[in-house]
């Protein structure tokens, strides 16, 4: 099982915090482009997966980032006043 890290706790303590603040669950997901070039759109975050670091959103299967995300799964993601550097996106 994966361990929770701090920025987990971190990320969910600031979003509870700030639940009544309508824009507190949207973030900035940057990927690659084929070109190499970086993509950034706002997104919003739907939870986590159970007890884990993953973060949960919702986009349309035909939008660019799935096929950014699928050619290269590096990438950013970005709340308000908080930033998580990842790898890879599942």
């Amino acid at each position: 099982m994966e361990r929770v890290t701090h920025w987990r706790h971190l990320l969910a303590n600031s979003l509870v915090a700030n639940a009544h603040v309508k824009h507190s669950s949207y973030f900035q997901l940057a990927t690659v482009r084929k070109d190499g070039g970086p993509a950034n759109r706002t997104v919003v975050f739907r939870g986590f997966v159970d007890e884990t670091n993953t973060l949960q959103f919702t986009t349309d299967g035909r939008s660019n980032k799935i096929e950014e995300i699928h050619n290269n799964p590096r990438g950013e993601v970005r709340f308000v006043s908080f930033v998580i550097y990842f790898v890879e996106i599942y």
